[in-house]
């Protein structure tokens, strides 16, 4: 019973102090957002762009990234995915193109980065 119970320990990692940090500062963030968007004398401060479903996954990209410390590709595609959803807002690319050539590059990049991704 000893040996199951040290086994047990092993596979649970602590959880780090600047991991905590970081995801309470992510909520903070957040939650201060929504407040100043809620409050009509500070609605101005927070355009409307920033509160979308683009902007809910590249929260949980970052989020998911700080969990695993950025070790894995999971983050990233979320971020890049929350990105590209959320590119019609901004004058810097027609949507069209982005979707018709970011989504071939950006699998691309991925098998790269899996094929060349020392572990």
């Amino acid at each position: 019973m000893a040996q199951l119970h040290s086994i047990r320990e092993r596979q649970e990692e602590p959880v780090s102090r600047a991991s905590s940090i970081a995801k309470g500062a992510l909520f903070l963030i957040i939650g201060l957002a929504v407040l100043l968007h809620q409050i009509p004398e500070t609605r101005y401060l927070m355009p409307d762009w920033l509160f979308g479903v683009h902007s809910l996954v590249i929260l949980l990209g970052i989020y998911k990234g700080i969990k695993t410390n950025f070790r894995s590709i999971s983050w990233l595609v979320l971020v890049i995915i929350g990105t590209m959803i959320g590119a019609h807002h901004f004058d810097i690319a027609n949507s069209h193109t982005i979707f018709l050539y970011g989504i071939p590059l950006g699998l691309i990049a991925l098998g790269l980065f899996i094929i060349f991704n020392k572990r």
